[in-house]
């Protein structure tokens, strides 16, 4: 699976959920006594300060977190009022892996597929087919592009045109299949192979992800045409189904499906941004659009996923060392975090644990002397402080309490070197609390997600819909008759409740007049106010400190 757009691929976070497959994961192995009896694990006291849950528990006694996670999610979720049974109705199952797809059907409650279906196809894989040919692919993905950056006719685009002919009512399935009250498309791992420990959660696959992003894709290039045509309604409901299948994602546990979520909803912006500024819209349109803004709700917050997914991601890992550890020693477990780090894109756990090449001592050191509670308590302990952080609604203090996370990650990170020297003097001569909390580092250092740079992305998508809520009443006063507003505080409130914050600083959105129309825009990421210009516009410096990133709605001038 890929994430291509922009606000994933510029700012890509560290990789905590595998959405390819993955066959290499936890095989349940139970232990058993002399008689042939399943022992209970004993490495383990499950409870609220270290797994979190106490239910539901696998064969041995540990937290299941994956059928955790399938339990919280499908409460409620039927044929009927599931989305994603209108996904699968209407998309490939390709993306399902095969020897999980029966499985898969049965949790959301339809039979699978029968052969020689035929499924809707996104244009670039429908106007290739099967050609194989590099300059004809570069052409089709150039030609998506255009659909995808602007409105566009139909006589100027006939493959375009054609193919909405033949996938119109797919299209429009899926928009009204969004309208349902729930969104559940079941957690699933790869095969089980006991020589390769890796945790169940982190190999979780989200097939239906980036299936999400082509049913958002597809609306878009439709209501680019239309608005082209001077169907502005049409266009409308095109992005009000895109928010909808962004809020059905986002809804999941997971922090991809929160930023796939914030992608779907920032292809809607800029669709919807060109409905602002289109010579067709009339004050009756802005009225009637402005009106579905002011209702629309964000998105499942992003504190969520870290307080659940992310969180079981860590413990489940504790989960999995704990128990290979007790059977296989404690290389064993220094092994499988050093294989972990391949995964997380961490730092090389192999350097952070001092694993030896020739590891002839370490295979006869027992693993059963780490306090695995010790560690448990010590992530929840980190996964509290993000979740915190994330949820801090006031900027200047989230700004803070994210530097002081920062802070102690960089320090925790650049003192590897006295992790491995209490790693060495813990197997020789140490406690068990002492080794289960060098684990603990190891595995923050590895594991825990680039948070800050989630909740800027959420806050990004906050600031596009005051934005739009902005720009949409500001054309609402000019259609109306009334002399430009000179400041926000002209659109309150008969426009606007108040004059919209900026999610993104401490202040207002900035509104400035300019020839032949206006600019109102929010700070963005840097929280810098950059004069309204954008990642887009020429002459962007370089590096993340300098260039520009403000979030604006243009309807004259043009940029400096």
């Amino acid at each position: 699976m890929y994430v291509s757009d922009r606000l994933l691929s510029a700012h890509p976070l560290r990789p905590v959920l595998v959405l390819c497959s993955i066959s290499a994961c936890l095989l349940t192995v139970s232990a058993q006594d002399d008689d042939g009896k399943k022992k209970r694990q004993q490495v383990i006291t499950n409870g609220r300060e270290t797994t979190v849950l106490t239910m539901p528990e696998d064969s041995e006694g540990y937290i299941d977190y994956v059928k955790a996670l399938n339990d919280q999610f499908s409460k409620g979720v039927t044929a009927d009022n599931n989305f994603e049974v209108v996904v699968r109705q209407v998309l490939s199952p390709d993306e399902i892996s095969e020897d999980m797809r029966a499985e898969y059907f049965a949790n959301i409650g339809i039979p699978l597929p029968k052969e020689g279906m035929t499924f809707y196809q996104d244009y670039t894989t429908w106007v290739l087919g099967d050609d194989p040919d590099p300059a004809a692919r570069d052409r089709a993905f150039d030609e998506h592009g255009t659909l995808m950056s602007a409105p566009w006719k139909y006589d100027d685009h006939p493959m375009a045109t054609l193919w909405l002919e033949r996938f119109g009512p797919d299209i429009d399935r899926l928009a009204e299949g969004s309208k349902r009250s729930r969104f559940y498309a079941p957690y699933l791992s790869g095969a089980s192979d006991e020589s390769e420990p890796i945790p169940r959660v982190i190999s979780i696959l989200l097939p239906s992800v980036q299936q999400q992003r082509e049913i958002a894709r597809a609306l878009a290039i439709r209501a680019y045409g239309r608005i082209a045509e001077g169907d502005l309604e049409s266009a409308w409901k095109d992005c009000q189904a895109m928010h909808r299948v962004a809020a059905h994602v986002a809804s999941g546990s997971t922090l991809i499906e929160n930023l796939v979520g914030i992608a779907i909803r920032s292809i809607a912006f800029g669709v919807e941004s060109h409905i602002l500024k289109s010579p067709d819209l009339t004050h009756e349109h802005a009225m009637l659009f402005l009106a579905d803004l002011k209702v629309r709700k964000p998105l499942s917050p992003m504190w969520k996923k870290i307080d659940v997914a992310e969180r079981y991601m860590g413990l489940d890992t504790v989960v999995t060392l704990a128990r290979h550890g007790s059977k296989h020693g404690l290389f064993r477990v220094l092994k499988t975090i050093s294989d972990l780090s391949d995964i997380s894109g961490g730092a090389s756990a192999a350097t952070l644990v001092g694993l030896p090449d020739e590891p002839a001592g370490l295979r006869k050191i027992d693993a059963k002397p780490i306090d695995w509670n010790t560690t448990l308590r010590y992530l929840n302990e980190w996964y509290d402080r993000l979740v915190e952080a994330a949820a801090e609604e006031d900027f200047k203090k989230r700004r803070e309490l994210f530097a002081a996370i920062d802070q102690d990650l960089e320090k925790l990170k650049s003192d590897t070197t006295s992790v491995q020297a209490l790693l060495k003097g813990v197997i020789l001569n140490g406690t068990q609390k002492a080794l289960g909390k060098s684990i603990g580092n190891v595995l923050v250092a590895l594991l825990l997600p680039a948070v800050e740079m989630a909740r800027k992305a959420e806050d990004e998508s906050l600031a596009k819909a005051e934005v739009l809520k902005a720009g949409f009443a500001l054309r609402a006063r000019e259609l109306s008759g009334e002399e430009q507003a000179k400041s926000l505080n002209d659109l309150v409130p008969k426009y606007l409740p108040e004059v919209p914050g900026d999610v993104c600083s401490t202040g207002k959105l900035k509104y400035v007049l300019r020839e032949g129309g206006f600019w109102v825009y929010s700070v963005g990421r840097n929280g810098r106010d950059d004069q309204g210009r954008t990642l887009d516009d020429e002459g962007n410096p370089g590096g993340a400190e300098l260039r520009w990133d403000d979030i604006v709605i243009r309807t004259g001038g043009t940029a400096q």
